[in-house]
């Protein structure tokens, strides 16, 4: 890099000699394209990313990207053309210089669509840019660095200067940071590509233009880059270590090595480095000459070049930092590489590590790569080493007596730890290593090693060699012993069980697609295959019906539901057979939505995009709820709602939806029109509605309707009865039957044109095959206020309904011991399964889509095993979306509103079951909350009956929560048994002068409030189920000694400790002794409480704190005696 203006100059002209160089454009554009991106990361965040200023701070962003990249590459071809050396002009040459490729890729990418990932890899380089020219230009600029005299007595050694405290703090953060940033960029470009590559499968305008583009930016990347090789091989390693897992079939690890195979013929041939010179050179990356042969090291810069030609192309960095100009290019991580090695403690003259062709050097006139006459001066030391630099191996036999083969023979044997043998050429280790996952272990499973390893390592073995000894020992889980790095019990327990990877063991945890893709057998894809095509004939017209007929939006944002929501599932779902999807529920909870807003004038009856958005809306919000939930472990949320609520809501839901259905099956939908506010209005407006216009009703939509309804009902009552005898029923698609038949009929005998009403196009409102609209910008707001209440409600009616299907299938596993292995079932990572799902749906304007026992009982009866059904299901609609959507278009609407009649019908069903059931019990209660919620719904709105029904469920908790539960014990006779006095009053004996009340659950400022009166109420009546009317009737003299059993109280609170803290003192203040039983031992919280709060001083002290009852009650006997004694002091001297 150029030496700073002279300090001997004015501040200001030093800065005006900075300035005037094309060195501080470079600077200004890497400085201008950080400050963009921060610029347009503020407005990503906010989600104004379309802004005018968004826009504009993309935008410049890759105009200072081009430029910064531009100026490298220019100068570098004039640097070349002044030395002559035109070989390297050649355009194939060109197209192989990374700065040329950066240079193109920002071009692309400034006047392309916005892709913020794009921004991520040009601005972590631009950060390593701006800190070494700020470190070597700059701060030396404004502050000179103050030179001391030499203390070597070399002629020609230079003065040493005093180093800045900031350039070094910059230095240190360059050569700490180095691996970790270009490993990052690495996985950015990764990333990046797959990003591309969706937009390209989702049909995005301009996508496969682009992925193509990139894919050739990716595949020089690729060639020239060891941090992104890095990437693909560890990515590569962990499919290798999956596909080697036993249980998979050949033909899989057949595709695989076949899709390995082409990859690399691919690569090969594509490989720019074979048509630029001739033969594939090997990794660039800069390596230091042997420092065994100092004679090596003093050679002049002609001789370094024969070296660098002998060595492969490669470009060898000598301690004296020597570069040579005709090497390959190498890639920008190994140049920032370079300059980071270079950065040792007081160290100024650094050489910019800007990606480019040839190493390049800023000096006062410019930029210009270091040609051969240029080349620093080598020094004629071989003992300085360059930090972090690789060996390069020296040009001689290696025999016996090497240094070598020495540390071979000398070595553990082969497969003990560490075993780097298999190559003469010694390798550094690399900063990143890359998984290997073993396929014979699954974790939690024992690891067997051999005796000698386990003895190595200091650890006792059995005859298997594996160490069973110390799994609870001192340095186990009791204590960590003389290990000084502390353990998590997990983390204990698995190095105990050999777990290779803890890491790989959370990840097929929280990840469950990484644990049942390695257990997927050949045989499961058959059933799972017709599994999805059952599925797919009943369910995809169903999801027409409820997008149309429930949710009011388009018919193929139903279809979303079933291409995001089961994939995405299928990949963090823990129940491997249930399959998620839009339930009836759900859809017309949507729909109460989009009414509601267009009652409120915030849309049209008839802009079925805006529809669709609310829909997205509703969705991401339900999304968004049940993702918090699980990440705050909020799983016991299926318990909030009681039993009857559900009942009377889900029953009250299936009667609105087939008082709705019953206007398009009956073809009097424009007659409702006509009428005015019998769409929007109670189910009871609309039987009025169906009774005034009956003779209004048209002929043939009434009789096809109908008449599919009575198919469907037929089917299914003979599927029911006949399944148990005959499972293969199950496959038959009776309902995709009738959907076909109606279609091609509607179609046969022109029925649209006779007054039928038909689907139509079914289509996008936005053109595109799956437009993507992020559901939470600031424009929705509105949305959003009135979507709240009803957002929550579906989130929860989904989880419950999910819950149910969930725990009634299990995790897969079977008795036969067939079936997924591991996959243990958790309401949390349910919670977040269904929340990334619904989220991802709602960006695409899906219905809110959960777990369905019916649906999931379908895929488990016709022979669906895996998540691989949900997958094949989310394929199959996929193609439907793309290529099958114009079959839809002569689909009767009634057909689709008798579907969706038929499950309103089986919500309803199960009603009866439950009214029965509670009159049995005489549960008046249940019965009420559920006639009340059914008659608020049915006869007010949708809305109100949530809300009383959520509002009762939730006073009916807090009362129970609330309510105490003390007791009053008796004695068995003849035992020393205590039981609850008021089940048994007549067959159990009561100490005199005693009361024995038991607490039997913690104590909390919920249940504390009312303690002190129930108590009161147990010492005047002895029961606490006695009105607070009763006069006294239980003596004073029976309540001098109060013994709590306290055996039931698990947790105390400040509140629960202040209340009770009260209540001990004023029985003391009275008089009364308080002796307390089977309180938790000393040191537990419960007790520490006890004792800060002073309840043991004010009982009297740790003696009246006993194990059991009957010392109680023989403590009182003692204190009484001492206390006679006391008032009679003559009887005891007798």
């Amino acid at each position: 890099m150029a030496p700073p203006p002279p300090a001997s100059m004015p501040l200001s002209q030093r800065l005006m000699h900075l300035a005037q160089t094309l060195q501080f454009g470079w600077f200004v554009g890497h400085l201008t394209l950080i400050l963009c991106t921060l610029r347009y990361g503020l407005s990503y965040i906010t989600f104004n990313y379309y802004s005018f200023w968004a826009k504009f701070s993309y935008r410049t962003a890759f105009v200072a990207a081009a430029a910064t990249y531009g100026i490298v590459v220019y100068k570098a071809y004039r640097a070349r053309a002044r030395a002559g050396t035109r070989q390297q002009g050649s355009p194939m040459a060109l197209a192989g210089d990374e700065n040329v490729q950066y240079l193109a890729m920002a071009l692309v990418w400034l006047f392309s669509r916005q892709v913020p990932l794009a921004l991520l890899p040009f601005t972590v380089y631009s950060i390593f840019h701006v800190a070494t020219y700020t470190r070597a230009n700059l701060l030396p600029t404004i502050t000179p660095p103050q030179q001391s005299a030499a203390t070597s007595t070399s002629p020609g050694a230079r003065a040493p200067t005093k180093s800045s405290p900031l350039g070094d703090s910059i230095g240190k953060f360059v050569k700490e940071y180095y691996d970790v940033s270009m490993t990052i960029v690495a996985g950015l470009e990764i990333f990046l590509w797959l990003r591309i590559l969706l937009s390209a499968v989702t049909f995005t305008k301009g996508s496969w233009i682009l992925l193509a583009v990139y894919t050739v930016f990716f595949r020089a990347r690729y060639s020239q880059s060891s941090f992104v090789q890095g990437a693909i091989g560890e990515f590569t390693a962990r499919i290798d270590a999956v596909v080697a897992n036993q249980s998979l079939p050949p033909i899989v690890k057949q595709i695989w090595q076949s899709l390995k195979g082409i990859v690399r013929r691919t690569a090969d041939a594509t490989d720019i480095n074979r048509y630029i010179g001739g033969q594939q050179p090997g990794m660039k990356k800069a390596h230091p000459l042997p420092p065994s042969d100092p004679r090596k090291a003093s050679q002049p810069s002609s001789q370094a070049s024969s070296i660098n030609r002998d060595a492969g192309g490669h470009a060898p960095l000598t301690p004296s930092r020597l570069r040579q100009s005709h090497g390959p290019g190498s890639s920008p991580e190994d140049h920032t590489s370079t300059h980071s090695q270079d950065y040792s403690e007081g160290s100024n003259d650094e050489l910019i590590y800007s990606p480019r062709t040839n190493p390049v050097s800023f000096e006062e006139d410019g930029i210009h790569p270091l040609l051969p006459n240029r080349a620093p001066p080598v020094e004629d030391s071989a003992d300085t080493q360059v930090e972090g630099a690789l060996e390069e191996p020296q040009n001689e036999e290696v025999d016996e007596n090497t240094r070598l083969l020495e540390s071979y023979n000398k070595g553990p044997g082969c497969g003990a730890d560490p075993c780097s043998h298999g190559t003469f050429s010694p390798r550094p280790t690399s900063p990143r290593s890359v998984a290997i996952i073993d396929p014979q272990y699954k974790f939690g499973e024992r690891h067997e090693r051999t005796t000698a390893h386990n003895h190595e390592r200091g650890g006792s073995s059995n005859a298997r060699g594996y160490s069973y000894s110390g799994l609870l020992s001192v340095d186990g889980l009791l204590g960590r012993g003389n290990n000084p790095k502390k353990m998590s019990t997990t983390q204990l327990l698995a190095k105990k069980a050999g777990v290779k990877s803890t890491r790989m063991m959370y990840l097929s945890y929280y990840i469950p697609i990484t644990n049942w893709a390695s257990q997927y057998k050949w045989s499961y894809l058959k059933g799972d295959l017709i599994a999805a095509l059952t599925m797919a004939s009943f369910y995809i017209p169903m999801a027409l019906s409820y997008a149309s007929n429930l949710g009011h939006i388009p018919p193929i944002n139903g279809l979303y539901s079933f291409v995001f929501n089961p994939l995405i599932y299928a990949f963090l779902g823990t129940c491997p057979q249930m399959v998620v999807g839009p339930e009836a529920a759900g859809s017309l909870l949507v729909g109460s939505v989009v009414r509601t807003s267009v009652d409120i004038g915030h849309s049209g009856d008839e802009d079925a995009e805006m529809h669709a958005r609310i829909a997205g809306v509703v969705t991401g919000m339900a999304g968004a709820v049940i993702f918090v939930a699980g990440l705050t472990r909020l799983g016991f949320l299926d318990s909030v709602l009681s039993r009857p609520f559900l009942r009377g809501f889900i029953s009250a839901i299936g009667f609105v939806i087939l008082v709705d259905q019953l206007i398009p099956e009956m073809g009097l939908s424009e007659e409702a029109k006509r009428v005015g506010g019998v769409s929007h209005g109670s189910s009871v407006d609309k039987i009025v509605f169906l009774v005034e216009h009956v003779g209004s009703a048209h002929g043939l939509t009434t009789a096809v309707s109908f008449a599919s309804f009575a198919i469907i009902m037929v089917c299914r009552t003979l599927k029911r009865r006949l399944q148990p005898r005959f499972p293969s029923v199950a496959y038959i698609p009776d309902r995709f039957i009738v959907v076909a038949l109606s279609a091609v009929f509607a179609w046969a005998f022109r029925w649209d044109k006779q007054g039928l009403e038909i689907l139509g196009d079914v289509k996008s409102s936005t053109g595109s095959p799956f437009p993507f609209h992020w559901p939470f910008v600031p424009s929705y707001m509105i949305h959003v206020r009135e979507a709240m209440s009803t957002s929550f409600l579906i989130a929860l009616l989904g989880f419950f309904e999910s819950s149910v299907a969930a725990k009634a299938l299990g995790g897969g596993e079977r008795k036969t011991g067939e079936g997924l292995q591991g996959m243990t079932l958790s309401a949390n990572r349910e919670l977040i399964a269904l929340g990334v799902a619904n989220l991802v749906g709602g960006c695409f304007m899906a219905l809110p889509a959960f777990g369905g026992y019916g649906r999931s009982k379908v895929n488990a009866s016709t022979g669906g095993r895996t998540p691989m059904s949900s997958i094949f299901l989310s394929l199959i609609t996929i193609i439907c979306v793309l290529f099958l959507l114009p079959y839809f278009y002569y689909l009767p609407k009634g057909v689709l509103s008798a579907m969706v009649s038929v499950v309103a019908y089986s919500l309803i069903e199960e009603c009866p079951h439950d009214i029965n059931f509670f009159i049995k019990i005489r549960g008046v209660s249940e019965l009420s909350l559920m006639f009340l919620i059914f008659g608020a719904t049915i006869f007010y709105s949708l809305p109100l009956g949530v809300a009383l029904g959520m509002g009762l469920s939730i006073l009916s908790l807090i009362r129970h929560a609330t309510k105490p539960r003390i007791q009053i014990l008796g004695k068995v006779p003849g035992t020393s048994i205590f039981e609850n006095a008021e089940d048994n009053p007549r067959n159990l004996e009561f100490i005199e002068g005693c009361l024995i009340v038991k607490i039997p659950e913690p104590l909390t400022f919920a249940n504390t409030g009312d303690l002190k009166n129930r108590l009161s109420r147990l010492e005047a009546t002895g029961s606490t189920n006695a009105h607070p009317a009763l006069p006294r009737i239980r003596p004073v003299e029976h309540n001098k000694n109060i013994i709590f059993d306290v055996h039931g109280v698990t947790a105390l609170d400040g509140s629960g400790t202040q209340v009770l803290t009260e209540i001990v003192q004023g029985y003391i203040d009275r008089g009364v002794r308080v002796f307390f039983c089977r309180v938790p031992a000393k040191g537990t919280s419960i007790y520490t409480l006890f004792e800060k709060s002073g309840i043991v001083e004010i009982c009297g002290g740790p003696d009246h704190f006993v194990g059991s009852v009957e010392e109680a009650l023989k403590m009182t006997e003692l204190d009484n005696a001492n206390n006679w004694y006391t008032d009679h002091p003559n009887e005891e001297a007798a």
